[in-house]
């Protein structure tokens, strides 16, 4: 595994934390078979781009959530980055192909490291991803998206989330958790 793509997500985090201040950070490791490792691995070092990021973009006590077929649970709308786009864009972007509405992001929610974790014996790699605060500066928030996934506005948590943390956001008074 590549000390490059470690130091890489250790940047990651570093430049995060100088430009917003405290950082939640929260790390996990995940399963994975040893083809998707290889993926990861094979996208660091052929275009340097690892990861994803999203938009939290809560609206009368409720907050947007999305279910993508390859994701298992409700997750904030999001996408994984593309060669050369910073956290941020990817962020919007990935707002815009599921709702075709524009976002602002107006903080940093969480930053999480997801260690995929094979059956092999090589180290656990990391894949970050980025969870913006925001709102959305023009269009409904609603599906119309070029990207396919169920939208939901959501007061109260649902069945399946695709993270934990997610269920830690305080919507309305703060008493009401996701």
């Amino acid at each position: 595994m590549s000390i490059e793509l470690r130091r890489h997500v250790n940047a990651l985090v570093s430049d995060f934390t100088a430009e917003y201040g405290e950082v939640d950070l929260v790390s996990r490791r995940v399963e994975c078979d040893p083809g998707e490792y290889d993926a990861l691995v094979d996208s660091f070092e052929s275009f340097g781009v690892v990861g994803g990021a999203g938009i939290r973009i809560l609206r009368d006590q409720r907050v947007l959530l999305a279910r993508y077929e390859n994701v298992d649970g409700w997750i904030e709308p999001g996408a994984g980055r593309l060669p050369g786009e910073s956290y941020p864009a990817c962020a919007k972007r990935g707002l815009r192909e599921v709702t075709d509405a524009e976002a602002s992001i107006d903080g940093l929610a969480q930053i999480q490291v997801v260690y995929l974790d094979d059956w092999t014996e090589r180290r656990p790699i990391p894949n970050p991803y980025v969870a913006f605060r925001g709102s959305v500066a023009d269009g409904a928030a609603t599906s119309g998206g070029t990207t396919t996934a169920t939208l939901r506005w959501a007061a109260e948590s649902p069945d399946e989330l695709a993270y934990e943390e997610l269920s830690e956001l305080a919507l309305g008074s703060g008493e009401q958790r996701i």
